[in-house]
C-alpha cells in the first residue's frame, strides 16, 4: 500500500471545528443528530477489510459537516477528500491557513497538485487506506458531465485502488425524518422537498422542536466484486445505479414510501375497474342502484382508512415516553431482530405479524419503529376499538380499522381487501396480529387467516413489491391486564372498550409492570410461500377452491405462529410459575424451588430457546421475580422453623398459569409423553406403543398448543423422548426407553396436568347438565359456577383447570368430533363412544 499523498485538498473531514462552527450554533443543531451503533459497526467492518468510500446523493456542505460531527463522536475514520464541498471555513484558524499554505507551496512547487482526480491523486488517497466521500450529484441535483473529473469513474479504474477491496458506504443524511408528501410550490420553493431539502429547509429541520435528524450508513458496495461481476463497459453505470438503489432503499427503511393524502388513496382504491366491476354486480345481487352502492363502499373507506400524521407520530413519542420508562422498564430487542426489519424494508414491503398479549402491543411497537429509526407502520385494528376521541388518534398514528366478522359485509370485506393491497404496492409497512385477539391464557392462538389471506392474494397477483412476513414474538414479564384476564378466565364477562373504561384504566399508571422483551421470528417470503402452495396443488393460488384455499392459508398461519413461538423469550416470571405449578401441593420449599427452575432453565436451553439475561444468575432472577408475584398477591411467603416456602394462592393460580402458558409450547410435547407414560403404567415404552397414543392426544390438543407444519408426529415424540432423557427422567436402551426418575417425570407431567384436567371434566360433565345455554362461552362459565374445586369429591386438583377458554376449547373439540351433539338445549352423546374417550383421557390425569 502506498503512503500517504502528501498534498491535502480543502475538503478533508476536521478532528477539531473552528470558532464559525459553534459561533454560529451549528454545532448545537449537528449535535442532535442520531447515528446508531449498527452504522458505526458497518463502518468499522468495512474499514477492518480494505479501504472504504463515503457515499452520499447530492453535494452538499451541511451533509458532510453532519457526517463529520457523528464520524468524530463515535472516533470513526474521517474522509480526506469530498468532491464538491470545503471545509476551509469550519477549521479552526491556524490550521485552514496552514492548509492553504500547503496547497499553494504545492502548487508552485515541483509536487504540482493539479485536480484531486485527473492527478490521479484521489485514487493513490484511496490506495492508501485513507476514506474519500463521493458525492453522486452536484449542488444543482446533476450528475457529473466530464468522465474526466468524475470521481466514481477515478475510483473505478484507478490502478492503484483495482489492487484493493475498495467497499463503497451508502450514507443518508435525513433532516427531517417526515415522510415525503405532497407540497406547494412555495413551500418546495423556500425548503426543497423533504427528500432533498435546501439550505434554509435543513436548518428549519433542526431547529423546530421535537425533529429527529438522523445519519444512517447502508450496506456496503464491494468494488472488487463489482468488477468481477459487470462488464468493463457498464460498470460506471451500473455502480451509479446501484449505489443509487442503495440510498434509496436505506431512505425508504426511515421514511418509507411518499405518504398519500387520504383522499387521494380513497381514488386509488374505489376509482378502478375491479371496484367499478363489484359496483355492479353487487347491485345487481341485491336490487339496489350502483350509486348507492358506490356510496357505501365510500362510507365504508372513510370508516377503515388510516389518516397517517407524522407529527402525531412525534407528539406521541414525547407523551408517551413516562409510560416506557415509569410503567414499563423499556423494551429489550437484539439488533439481529432491527436488521431483520430493516432488511425487509430495505427490499420490498414488510409485513409485521406480532402476537397479541396485550393492548399495549399497538403502541409499544409504534413506539420501538419510531424510537429505532424506522418507519412506523400502519396497523390493522379491530372495530371495537374505533372509539370515536380514540380513533382520531390512531388513525393518526397509521390504525385502520377491520369488522371481526365479515359475515353480510361483502362490500366492507371487499373495500378493506383493496385498501390493504394498495398499502402493500405503495410499500407501506403493515402490522396485522394473526391470532385476532387477545391471549387471555398465556398461550399462542390459532392463526385467524383473514387478514393473512388478504395480504397472500397481493402476493399472489404480484401486484405488490416483494412481500416479507415477520412473525414478531412480544413477552412482558407482566401483562397490564393480567388481573381482568383473571377474572374472564374466572367466567367473568369480557368488557366491551370504552371511553369510560380508558379513563379507569389510568390506575395502571400507578404500577410498573417491568420489561418488554421484543424478538423478530425467522422471515418468510409472501410470494414464495403462495409458490409452495401452487406447487403442492398443482394449480395456480387464485383458482383453489375456498377449502384448500383455508388449509393452504392455515398452514403458512401455522409457520408464523410457530417462528413467535421459537423467540419467545423466556423470562424468570414464567419459570417462576411454572415450578410452582407443575405440582398440586400448597407449599414448595426455596431450595427445591430453585432446582427445579435450573432445571428447567437447562431443559429450555437444550432446545435453543431464547433466554432472558437476567436468568445467567438463576438465584437473583428467581428472587426478584418471587417478589413481584408477592406484591401481586399471586405468590405467599411462610417460614417454618428458619426454612423459605412459597405457595401459590389457589384462587390466584389461574394468574400464575398465564405466565407458565408463554412457555408451554416449548414444554407440551415432553408433558404429553410424562402423560402416556403414566397412564400406561409400564415401566418400559417402545416407540411403537407411544407412537399412536401420542397423535390422539394431540390431536385431542390441537386447539391448545400450534405445532410447526414442517414436522410430523413421528419427530415430536422422537424429540421429547431425547428431551427427557437429557432431563433425567427416562433411559434410553436399544429397545426402548425405561422410567429413570419418577419424580422428574412427574414434574414434567405437572406441566400438563391442569389441561388434561379440563379436558376430562368436560367429557365427563357436560352430558350431565340438565340445560346448556347456545353459546360455548356460556356453557364455560356455567360448567365453572357448578364446579366446586375445593369440595372433598370433586377429582379437580388444581384450580387453573377450571379455566373458561379451555373448558371452550375442549367443548369445542368435543362437538367437532361429534362425540357431543346439542340436542333441544342440551348437550348429549350419541353414542358409547364419549364413555370410551372420557375413559382413556382420565387415564392420563389420574382421575378417579
Amino acid at each position: 500500500m502506498s503512503g500517504t499523498p502528501p498534498v491535502r485538498y480543502g475538503a478533508a473531514m476536521v478532528a477539531r471545528f473552528g470558532w464559525l462552527y459553534h459561533w454560529s450554533g451549528l454545532g448545537w443543531a449537528l449535535g442532535k443528530f442520531r447515528f446508531e451503533q449498527h452504522s458505526a459497526e458497518r463502518i468499522r467492518k468495512a474499514a477492518a477489510e480494505g479501504p472504504i468510500v463515503y457515499v452520499m446523493l447530492g453535494a452538499s456542505t451541511l451533509d458532510h459537516l453532519a457526517l463529520n460531527t457523528v464520524l468524530n463522536r463515535r472516533g470513526l475514520p474521517r474522509s480526506a477528500w469530498a468532491n464538491g464541498v470545503s471545509s476551509f471555513a469550519w477549521q479552526p484558524f491556524m490550521r485552514a491557513w496552514a492548509d492553504v499554505f500547503r496547497r499553494l507551496t504545492a502548487t508552485l512547487g515541483s509536487g504540482r497538485a493539479g485536480h484531486a482526480v485527473t492527478s490521479g491523486w484521489l485514487g493513490r488517497l484511496i490506495a492508501s487506506g485513507e476514506p474519500a466521500t463521493i458525492f453522486l450529484k452536484d449542488r444543482a441535483g446533476r450528475d457529473h458531465g466530464d468522465p474526466a473529473t468524475d470521481p466514481l469513474l477515478s475510483v473505478l479504474e484507478a490502478d492503484e485502488v483495482t489492487e484493493q477491496h475498495v467497499r463503497l458506504l451508502p450514507v443518508i443524511v435525513l433532516w427531517n425524518r417526515a415522510p415525503e408528501t405532497t407540497q406547494n410550490a412555495a413551500s418546495r420553493f423556500l425548503l426543497g422537498s423533504r427528500e432533498h431539502p435546501g439550505f434554509w429547509g435543513r436548518l428549519a429541520s433542526v431547529y423546530l422542536p421535537g425533529t429527529t435528524p438522523l445519519v444512517q450508513v447502508g450496506e456496503p458496495v464491494d468494488l472488487t466484486a463489482l468488477r468481477d461481476r459487470v462488464r468493463d463497459g457498464t460498470q460506471l453505470g451500473t455502480l451509479r445505479t446501484l449505489l443509487r438503489r442503495y440510498l434509496k432503499r436505506e431512505t425508504k427503511v426511515v421514511r418509507g414510501p411518499t405518504l398519500l393524502p387520504r383522499t387521494v388513496l380513497q381514488d386509488m382504491v374505489l376509482d378502478n375497474p375491479p371496484m367499478q366491476q363489484f359496483a355492479t354486480d353487487h347491485a345487481k345481487e341485491t336490487g339496489r342502484t350502483v350509486t348507492d352502492i358506490r356510496s357505501e363502499m365510500a362510507k365504508e373507506y372513510r370508516s377503515i382508512a388510516a389518516n397517517f400524521h407524522f407529527g402525531t407520530i412525534v407528539f406521541l413519542s414525547w407523551a408517551l415516553k413516562p409510560l416506557w420508562t415509569r410503567v414499563f422498564d423499556g423494551y429489550d430487542i437484539r439488533e439481529e431482530d432491527l436488521e431483520r426489519l430493516r432488511e425487509a424494508m430495505r427490499n420490498g414491503t414488510a409485513v409485521i405479524i406480532p402476537c397479541h398479549r396485550s393492548h399495549f402491543d399497538y403502541l409499544l411497537l409504534s413506539w420501538m419503529f419510531y424510537y429505532e429509526d424506522l418507519v412506523v407502520p400502519h396497523v390493522v385494528a379491530g372495530i371495537n376499538l374505533a372509539i370515536w376521541t380514540v380513533s382520531l388518534l390512531l388513525r393518526a398514528c397509521g390504525g385502520f380499522f377491520i369488522k371481526r366478522s365479515f359475515a353480510g359485509e361483502k362490500v366492507h370485506s371487499t373495500v378493506f381487501s383493496r385498501y390493504l393491497g394498495e398499502l402493500l404496492r405503495l410499500g407501506y409497512p403493515v402490522e396485522f396480529y394473526i391470532e385476532g385477539g387477545r391471549t387471555r391464557t398465556g398461550k399462542l392462538l390459532r392463526p385467524r387467516v383473514g387478514v393473512l389471506g388478504m395480504v397472500m392474494d397481493a402476493a399472489a397477483r404480484q401486484e405488490a413489491q416483494n412481500i416479507t412476513l415477520l412473525p414478531v414474538s412480544i413477552t412482558y414479564e407482566e401483562v397490564a391486564e393480567g388481573g381482568a384476564y383473571a377474572h374472564e378466565l374466572g367466567g367473568a364477562d369480557k368488557q366491551r372498550e370504552t371511553v369510560g373504561q380508558l379513563f379507569k384504566a389510568r390506575s395502571v399508571l400507578r404500577h410498573r409492570f417491568g420489561r418488554v422483551f421484543v424478538r423478530i421470528g425467522e422471515p418468510m417470503q409472501a410470494q414464495g410461500a403462495t409458490a409452495e402452495a401452487e406447487s403442492r396443488q398443482d394449480a395456480q393460488w387464485a383458482s383453489f377452491s375456498p377449502e384448500v384455499r383455508h388449509d393452504e392459508l392455515t398452514r403458512v398461519g401455522e409457520q408464523i405462529i410457530h417462528r413467535i413461538g421459537s423467540v419467545t423469550v423466556v423470562l424468570p416470571t414464567t419459570l417462576v410459575s411454572a415450578a410452582l405449578l407443575c405440582h398440586s401441593r400448597q407449599g414448595l420449599q426455596h431450595e427445591v424451588l430453585l432446582a427445579r427452575v435450573e432445571r428447567l432453565l437447562t431443559f429450555l436451553k437444550d432446545q435453543d430457546a431464547q433466554i432472558a439475561d437476567s436468568l445467567e444468575r438463576p438465584e437473583a432472577a428467581v428472587q426478584r421475580a418471587l417478589d413481584r408475584l408477592v406484591r401481586r398477591g399471586l405468590v405467599e411467603l411462610h417460614e417454618v422453623e428458619g426454612i423459605r416456602y412459597w405457595r401459590a394462592i389457589p384462587r390466584r393460580r389461574v394468574q400464575l398459569d398465564t405466565y407458565k402458558n408463554q412457555i408451554m409450547h416449548l414444554l407440551a410435547p415432553a408433558g404429553l409423553v410424562a402423560a402416556l407414560w403414566f397412564a400406561g403404567r409400564a415401566r418400559h415404552r417402545d416407540f411403537d406403543s407411544l407412537r399412536a397414543p401420542y397423535a390422539w392426544l394431540e390431536r385431542v390438543l390441537h386447539r391448545e398448543f400450534i405445532q410447526d407444519p414442517e414436522t410430523s408426529s413421528d419427530d415430536r415424540l422422537r424429540r421429547a423422548l431425547d428431551q427427557l432423557v437429557a432431563y433425567g427422567a427416562l433411559n434410553a436402551h436399544e429397545g426402548g426407553w425405561t422410567l429413570a426418575d419418577s419424580d422428574l417425570l412427574d414434574e414434567i407431567y405437572g406441566l400438563m396436568a391442569s389441561l388434561l384436567e379440563a379436558y376430562a371434566w368436560v367429557a365427563r360433565q357436560a352430558p350431565t347438565l340438565e340445560t346448556v345455554p347456545e353459546s360455548d362461552a356460556n356453557f364455560a362459565k356455567r360448567l365453572i359456577r357448578d364446579t366446586s374445586w375445593e369440595a372433598d369429591h370433586c377429582p379437580i386438583q388444581r384450580p387453573e383447570a377450571l379455566s373458561s377458554v379451555t373448558l371452550r376449547n375442549a367443548a369445542k373439540t368435543l362437538l367437532d368430533q361429534g362425540l357431543l351433539q346439542r340436542q333441544d338445549g342440551k348437550l348429549c352423546a350419541p353414542g358409547p363412544e364419549l364413555g370410551a374417550f372420557s375413559a382413556r383421557l382420565a387415564g392420563t390425569v389420574q382421575f378417579s
